[in-house]
């Protein structure tokens, strides 16, 4: 009973002081920073070294703004929220300038998410008035723009919809690679 109390206390707090936790999406995806030895060993060659296995990370970044467009009708991702720990994963491509990667993610590193778990998602999650939606199911068409609350009703289901604008990638084995970096 204690324990589930502490629990609680600490998840409500970790919200108060984060911009996101996991709980807040509806789309989690792992990357594995160690995950090259292992692609390396079912290819039977040294395809990946840790320096250029950072690179796949951008493979996972598209697939969740993917997932966030096809589930809210409101195209993908432009924004990637990391941890200052974890921010030289995204900072070293070759194509990151200008706090953006290629102009097409918004980069913004920041203590207010936990280490090792990168945020994808749309920045008007904190702003958010509208939603697409489609006329009628029967009959697909271009969806419209329409006030959020015509359509979600309450405050759960605004939460609900906009967990589907922001998704979670853990970063599995980052804290590990510091004993792996030495050989890039």
């Amino acid at each position: 009973m204690i324990s589930k109390l502490t629990s609680n206390l600490v998840n409500k707090q970790l919200r108060v002081n984060n911009i996101f936790t996991i709980e807040d999406c509806t789309n989690v995806l792992e990357w594995d920073y160690l995950g090259y030895k292992l692609h390396n060993e079912q290819l039977g060659q040294d395809v990946y070294w840790p320096s250029n296995w950072s690179n796949t990370i951008i493979t996972k970044i598209n697939m969740m703004s993917a997932m966030i467009s096809q589930v809210t009708l409101r195209g993908g991702a432009d924004t990637i929220w990391v941890h200052p720990k974890n921010a030289k994963l995204i900072t070293s491509f070759e194509y990151y300038y200008d706090k953006t990667i290629g102009g097409r993610y918004e980069v913004i590193i920041t203590k207010r998410i936990e280490s090792n778990q990168l945020f994808v998602g749309r920045k008007e999650y904190f702003n958010l008035t509208h939603v697409s939606k489609f006329l009628s199911e029967s009959e697909p068409n271009d969806p419209i723009c329409v006030p959020i609350e015509k359509v979600y009703k309450t405050p759960d289901e605004v939460e609900e919809y906009k967990g589907k604008l922001v998704g979670c990638i853990k970063l599995l084995n980052y804290d590990k690679s510091q004993n792996v970096r030495g050989t890039d």
